[in-house]
């Protein structure tokens, strides 16, 4: 779990992550963007971004998050049969 504040404007540039990832807007909101879809997540409202699945958020105002993060590979679930559908 990771505790994140982005200025209005921040962006955490494309990237994916070897787990689920779980985004609750504590304050703010954001834009997700994936290769599928692009989302506003607004305060209370939870973003689910899959294993492997490439992604952007950027802060439309200031914003504080709270980044979950599973760990299946510590967990000893094998993601690398997994691809960004």
């Amino acid at each position: 779990m990771v505790l994140t504040a982005l200025r209005a404007g921040a962006e955490l540039s494309e990237h994916t992550a070897r787990g689920v990832i779980a985004v609750l807007v504590l304050e703010g909101f954001v834009e997700l963007r994936t290769n599928q879809t692009s989302d506003d997540v607004r305060v209370g409202q939870l973003a689910i971004i899959d294993v492997l699945e490439p992604h952007t958020l950027t802060a439309r105002e200031d914003s504080l998050l709270l980044i979950t993060v599973s760990m299946l590979e510590e967990r000893g679930v094998d993601v690398s049969s997994q691809s960004a559908a």
